[in-house]
């Protein structure tokens, strides 16, 4: 409309959109979500990647749900994913296989919900002798760090920080949990079931249901 086109334009949504125009970080992000009930209908083909999301969008945008497309895929899963999965790994957690090893990938940020998977492990350390890993980075470090130093097993959890190959961790960790408050169809999860690792994630809106369905 302002570019005074005349092309087709698809629209193809990324986040669970109730959600994100609530919690999302980005003030950017929250005032798209608050406009697009005036412009997403204006697209010619609205696309939601899980079914979950579709729903929502409906609601959200005050469109019949006949309008939205479900395309309920990210294509994510190649021929390199497995090349790197393959790679070799040398963190001495994941080398010792006599320890069991839970690895969480994403942003340290609020989405990700990071502090609630560092509860979650504690509660499992009391009972199982395992090991934490977290792969990412982001603005909540100092928090995650604090949380980790005053749990009472901050020798067994460890913040890796950015790692550009996570998938050798996926293949041979036990355990991969995605803990998030909300997602869209998130690949982590994805790429985790390609890497044959065993997965267990949150109930958020949206993506999780499908994919482990």
């Amino acid at each position: 409309m302002f570019s005074f086109t005349k092309s087709r334009l698809l629209i193809r949504e990324g986040l669970f959109p109730s959600v994100a125009v609530k919690e999302s970080p980005y003030i950017q992000t929250r005032i798209a979500y608050r406009l697009a009930p005036f412009f997403y209908k204006k697209a010619d083909v609205i696309v939601a990647i899980a079914s979950e999301m579709a729903d929502d969008l409906s609601e959200f945008l005050n469109l019949p749900r006949k309008k939205i497309t479900l395309i309920p895929i990210n294509p994510v899963v190649t021929s390199e994913l497995y090349e790197k999965a393959g790679q070799d790994i040398q963190h001495p957690w994941v080398v010792d296989k006599n320890i069991p090893v839970i690895v969480g990938v994403g942003r340290l940020e609020a989405q990700k919900d990071f502090e609630t998977l560092i509860k979650s492990f504690c509660l499992l350390r009391k009972d199982i002798y395992c090991k934490l890993l977290i792969l990412g980075e982001g603005s909540l470090r100092e928090s995650l760090s604090l949380q980790i130093s005053n749990s009472g097993y901050a020798s067994d959890i460890e913040l890796v920080g950015f790692c550009s190959n996570p998938f050798p961790y996926m293949s041979n960790c036990d355990v991969l949990v995605l803990s998030s408050r909300y997602e869209g169809l998130p690949n982590t999860l994805i790429e985790a079931l390609a890497c044959g690792a065993p997965s267990v994630s949150t109930d958020c809106k949206s993506g999780p249901k499908d994919i482990l369905d």
